[in-house]
């Protein structure tokens, strides 16, 4: 096997994008095998839960000339020859290499029927099963998935094939082979529609057309009715590329060289011209761009080929295990003990965000609320399980901080401070009040004439909350009583915030001013202006929450624990890798997160998932309960 490099092909991905070619005289012999294909319906949908669903399209047995013939070969030599004057003769000649991969043009049988995807996989129907969109800049629902490896579809493979078991078959990438029959579908020219590059722009989307990927399906399909095949992303195949595989071909089914250094790409992206139907490429198994994306094929389950039905009916995807392989619910998965209550897995509402915490304090011997020593008042929260970050394409004011949205359990339950801190409670552990809105503080005359005892604590910086936190444990009554304070993680904070709810606020998608505390001049989810105050209000002046915590939205912000992860910029951010239970966030840093907005935020930094930074805020307290 030849070596070529990793840049002589990406080089080859470049120029074979030219769309140059000549159309074959061999007609394609579609041979169907006969009662299989018969049994098995044109078209299926597979249901991914949570009313996201994948289309695939039957693809027939039989037979096609793979590859270019020597007379189009030789006319993408001269063109390539005649454009890359100015390269290096090695380079050149490495991309000449992966041009004559497209020989020799060889007969090949699809000997079984199967399906491919109608369009290249979603965002959408990645996040499904992924919680994760790994998609750049160009986002959307309907969008290709891109950025991904071929490593990266592997694991979504397996992850779909664990969920749908033996219901509909197995799921894998298309050979190469099935690729370049499927997007013939019975055409002998340089593209499915025939031989005029002119005309591609009515099928695909590619560098001439746009400047990002575009929602599936909006070009016309090939014959058999598969849409993007000539753009929109390129395309993973589960080959592995080798440059002189096409010589020693099987003709029936080839599934590729053994083993090699790269997996075959096909197709065309946004990033390029449009790609004749036999270019090929490789890549490595771990590379990413902006144009990688892939397409399902489907073998059919033996014994069920009468029953391919569709929709396939399965959990919705919120309730299924991530971490471990049994269901969420259940006390093993948790690793509680065997009478523990359920967790309590959001989405859910107040009434029954009571009702977890009612449980488990009966469950623990312990009030749903307490006071302690200093009169800080104190709830339970439940172990439970949500979804933190906010949804890659339906959030108003989301940045890309807030995700990849992704599956988060606390496993432990813990008592939060039902109110912010106060200036009167810090003044009391720690003897000062540093706080800007207070009879002696920088903005006094704001305030003029009120108790601000119960104003929230302000201008406080994250070691001095911390250090709060120590001072108060080592009270003598709280000492006693076993509570080691400290601040809540960024997991902790926003699953007590959201109480069960999905919207971007606890309370629901808008926000005026009637809600919460913030500057709301700049409302969210409304037209006009709302009310804004200009300064902190006296804890709990707005509704609770479904776990009674009040303020959670705006006021002042508040500390969590966690390094900011977004503060140096690197990628991923710590949300694409973060564990399942009880994330703490990046192990070093030089800022620390905050939640919730402030009196001064606009409502849109109000959000449950809103993530900022600074050198002070506010802050409330938590302490973790021994199950």
């Amino acid at each position: 096997m030849r070596r070529i490099t990793r840049a002589a092909l990406i080089c080859a991905v470049l120029f074979l994008a030219i769309g140059c070619g000549t159309s074959g005289d061999d007609a394609v012999k579609e041979e169907k095998s006969g009662e299989l294909a018969g049994l098995l319906q044109k078209e299926i949908t597979i249901d991914l839960g949570n009313g996201v669903t994948l289309e695939m399209v039957l693809i027939p047995a039989g037979e096609f000339l793979m590859g270019s013939s020597e007379s189009e070969l030789q006319w993408v030599q001269r063109q390539f020859d005649a454009k890359t004057e100015d390269w290096g003769e090695q380079e050149r000649e490495n991309v000449r290499q992966v041009i004559a991969s497209e020989g020799p043009q060889h007969r090949v049988r699809i000997t079984r029927p199967f399906y491919l995807g109608k369009y290249p996989v979603t965002q959408e129907q990645w996040v499904a099963l992924m919680r994760r969109n790994p998609s750049g800049e160009s986002l959307g629902r309907e969008k290709p998935v891109e950025r991904v490896s071929w490593n990266d579809c592997q694991e979504f493979l397996d992850k779909l094939n664990e969920r749908l078991g033996e219901t509909v078959g197995k799921f894998r990438l298309p050979t190469e082979a099935e690729w370049e029959y499927a997007g013939r579908a019975g055409a002998t020219t340089r593209y499915s529609f025939g031989d005029d590059a002119d005309q591609s722009g009515e099928y695909a989307w590619h560098g001439h057309n746009s400047n990002g990927t575009r929602p599936v399906g909006q070009k016309k399909p090939n014959a058999w009715g598969l849409y993007d095949v000539h753009g929109n992303v390129r395309e993973w195949c589960a080959d592995w590329f080798d440059v002189d595989y096409y010589a020693n071909s099987p003709m029936d089914d080839p599934q590729g060289p053994a083993s090699g250094a790269h997996r075959v790409v096909r197709g065309c992206s946004w990033l390029g011209r449009v790609q004749r139907l036999a270019a090929r490429n490789g890549l490595e198994p771990g590379f990413r761009d902006y144009g990688l994306g892939f397409r399902l094929a489907l073998v059919p389950a033996e014994g069920k080929t009468t029953k391919a039905e569709a929709p396939v009916e399965r959990p919705e995807v919120d309730q299924q295990p991530s971490a471990a392989d049994q269901p969420p619910g259940s006390a093993s998965a948790w690793k509680f003990p065997p009478d523990s209550p359920q967790p309590a897995i959001a989405p859910f509402g107040a009434r029954q965000a009571r009702r977890h915490q009612e449980e488990w304090a009966e469950h623990l011997r312990r009030p749903v609320e307490l006071t302690n020593s200093i009169g800080m008042k104190l709830r339970l929260i439940p172990p439970g399980e949500f979804m933190m970050g906010s949804p890659e394409w339906d959030e108003e004011g989301r940045e890309s901080k807030e995700g990849p949205q992704h599956l988060v359990r606390i496993t432990r339950p813990f008592y939060f401070g039902v109110y912010e801190v106060t200036q009167g409670e810090y003044e009391r552990v720690m003897g000062t009040n540093p706080s800007a809105f207070s009879q002696e503080g920088a903005r006094s005359e704001w305030v003029s004439g009120m108790d601000t005892s119960r104003f929230p604590v302000d201008q406080v910086s994250w070691e001095e909350a911390v250090e709060f936190c120590r001072r108060l444990s080592a009270l003598p009554a709280e000492r006693s009583a076993g509570r080691k304070y400290r601040l809540p993680t960024e997991a902790e904070w926003e699953y007590a915030c959201r109480a069960g709810t999905t919207t971007p606020f606890h309370f629901g998608s808008v926000l005026d001013g009637q809600q919460a505390n913030c500057n709301a001049s700049f409302p969210y989810g409304t037209r006009g202006e709302g009310r804004w105050l200009g300064r902190p209000t006296a804890v709990g002046s707005y509704r609770p929450n479904g776990f009674g915590l009040f303020d959670m939205h705006g006021n002042v912000r508040e500390w969590c624990a966690d390094w900011a992860d977004w503060a140096d910029w690197y990628d991923p951010h710590y949300y694409a890798i973060s564990p399942v239970n009880d994330p703490t966030g990046p192990s070093s840093g030089w800022i620390h997160v905050s939640r919730g907005g402030s009196w001064s935020d606009i409502a849109r930094s109000c959000r449950s998932a809103a993530r900022n930074e600074g050198t002070s805020a506010g802050f409330r307290v938590c302490y973790g309960v021994e199950l």
